[in-house]
């Protein structure tokens, strides 16, 4: 029992000379440096200081050499401050004259403090399936990219919680914004699962959805925007959900019925349910007054009322659906 309580001990006893020693050590980083003060932090795994100088705060990574600590400049004490690279986020926060904006990895970036414009009133970043998001504040809030340095959604949303967080490829970017000038929308949302340039769009004065198609040129008109909120298509779907008023009704699809695509069942129905029977064509049954019932997603034909008081009580489908006009 004596060695490990001689082993406590002797560090208890050791640990003023360690807080000496990084004292006098800051002590010389300062008068090197010509700064004020000095805080230590992890930058990836490189243990490295924010330094003060001259009422401006750099980053520096120290080695030890022949007279005492010397510096590597990161970043040059040219920001009111500096936050921390946490973890594997490939970007800091940084302020000048009251005002935040994104400082991306020096290391990585060779213009990086060049290009970290502090013009936003606040910045809120979140980390969101492996993906960061940037969201900033000119009064209102909008969606930033970080790495180009542009707004995705510009600065008209009250709070930050209204705004979609999306990837976006850059081939989608350019779409984003052929969509916001020709469009007049404030809000895209891209479908990723079918891919082929479709997405959803949300118009910035009525906030209306809609969903296009851009394959090159003017977006093609897939959906009015004229609902508060749609889904996708599915995979070679024939039609899907709309919505208006807490109420679900369906659109036909383009792709499947070309010019004749419209609203063929109107929105108030409470909720649907999409099964397949035996060779594979889709029936749709939908809720009305709490009851179920099967309807003609062609014609919006209700077949036998709504008599079912869950999904699982529906009677087996009985009736031919049409799937082409």
């Amino acid at each position: 029992m004596k060695q490990p309580i001689l082993f406590i001990l002797a560090t208890l006893l050791a640990l003023p000379t360690l807080v000496y020693s990084q004292k006098e050590r800051d002590k010389q980083i300062l008068k090197l440096l010509h700064g004020k003060r000095i805080e230590w932090g992890v930058f990836g795994s490189q243990e490295v200081a924010r330094v003060k100088i001259k009422k401006k705060w750099g980053l520096y990574s120290f080695s030890e050499g022949d007279h005492g600590p010397e510096p590597t400049e990161i970043i040059p004490p040219v920001f009111d401050s500096i936050g921390w690279f946490k973890g594997m986020s490939p970007f800091a926060i940084v302020k000048n004259e009251k005002k935040y904006g994104i400082l991306l990895n020096p290391y990585e970036i060779m213009d990086a403090v060049s290009k970290a414009n502090c013009i936003y009133s606040d910045i809120k970043t979140v980390e969101k399936d492996d993906q960061y998001f940037v969201l900033v504040k000119q009064e209102k809030w909008g969606l930033f990219d970080w790495f180009e340095g542009k707004l995705i959604y510009p600065c008209t949303f009250d709070t930050p919680d209204e705004i979609p967080l999306q990837s976006f490829e850059s081939r989608e970017l350019d779409m984003v914004r052929n969509a916001q000038a020709r469009l007049g929308c404030d809000l895209v949302i891209m479908d990723h699962g079918n891919g082929d340039g479709v997405f959803k769009a949300r118009n910035a004065q009525t906030k209306k959805w809609g969903m296009f198609q851009d394959v090159g040129g003017p977006a093609d008109t897939l959906i009015p925007m004229a609902y508060d909120s749609l889904k996708f298509f599915r995979w070679n779907g024939d039609f899907t959900a709309v919505y208006q008023a807490g109420k679900v009704g369906i659109y036909l699809s383009k792709w499947s019925f070309g010019e004749k695509a419209k609203e063929v069942i109107p929105c108030i129905y409470e909720d649907y349910a999409i099964y397949k029977v035996s060779d594979g064509t889709p029936v749709l049954a939908v809720q009305k007054d709490g009851k179920w019932g099967w309807i003609n997603w062609l014609t919006g034909e209700v077949i036998d009322g709504f008599k079912a008081a869950s999904k699982e009580d529906l009677p087996p489908v009985s009736y031919y659906q049409a799937t082409s006009f």
